[in-house]
């Protein structure tokens, strides 16, 4: 997890937000300051694409953890031997002018991602 990521949780103050608080350990939200070249490049592949301006604020706008996410998985894919698997509520839309989708930008990356039902069964959570 980001400490992107975290901003967005705590910004909410909600039940995750104090959850958060009470079990997750500091060192769990990495830093994604070893990341800002890769941020630059995900930024610049977004304005090379047909979003409208709207669009391409929104995923600029710093307080928006996405472009960060995908920043550190290329950073950690490139400087190590981990594999990255980025967990969204997203669907991709390829189409879309209106709004930069996190898996569109996962495909052109090749970073792979999974929705929430995935990933719960990947690490076997039952309900």
């Amino acid at each position: 997890m980001i400490d992107k990521v975290k901003r967005e949780i705590y910004y909410q103050e909600d039940n995750l937000t104090a959850w958060c608080k009470e079990n997750v350990k500091k060192q769990f939200w990495k830093s994604t300051s070893d990341a800002l070249a890769e941020y630059a490049e995900v930024q610049n592949w977004a304005q090379d694409k047909n979003y409208n301006e709207r669009a391409l604020l929104q995923f600029a706008d710093v307080k928006n953890a996405d472009p960060f996410l995908v920043a550190f998985a290329l950073n950690t894919i490139r400087n190590s031997d981990k594999k990255m698997t980025i967990v969204t509520l997203e669907v991709s839309n390829l189409d879309s002018k209106k709004i930069v989708k996190l898996p569109d930008v996962c495909i052109d990356f090749e970073i792979p991602y999974i929705n929430n039902n995935e990933f719960f069964r990947r690490i076997g959570v039952q309900f």
